[in-house]
């Protein structure tokens, strides 16, 4: 499916920058993605945890500060923002990303260069060779 091939790059409801927010801020993956070594799985962050930081945050380009709105809106309304997942995996895989976060496996390892990443997208087709190689 298109969507576990490399090079999937669905559209988002926000226009969401890992480049500002890692290269630029120098936030740590985690922090958003809080339950990647606590978990076996990697959650894709809260509204309320992006309003934690753009109650103050507001953006200082036009197109900021729409998109900063838009959390906002989501917020007010008490809505998940409704993101697409990039990296889906088959439902029969069982992977647990706590163990790999744990063993000294890093994002970019399998999830490529996602602070470089204005827009992110799936860089390998996570097949089972491709596990294989690591394991």
């Amino acid at each position: 499916p298109e969507q576990r091939a490399a090079g999937y790059q669905p559209e988002q409801p926000i226009l969401f920058s890992h480049v500002t927010h890692v290269q630029k801020n120098q936030m740590e993956c985690q922090f958003c993605h809080w339950s990647v070594a606590k978990a076996g799985y990697a959650n894709i962050p809260e509204v309320e945890n992006c309003m934690g930081c753009h109650q103050q945050v507001l953006g200082t380009t036009e197109q900021q500060k729409e998109e900063i709105k838009k959390i906002g809106d989501y917020y007010n309304k008490n809505e998940p923002i409704p993101w697409v997942k990039v990296h889906v995996m088959p439902d029969y895989v069982r992977f647990n990303h706590k163990r790999h976060a744990k063993g000294g496996v890093s994002c970019q390892e399998c999830h490529g260069q996602i602070p470089e990443m204005p827009v992110v997208e799936r860089v390998s087709s996570m097949k089972m060779g491709w596990c294989i190689d690591c394991h």
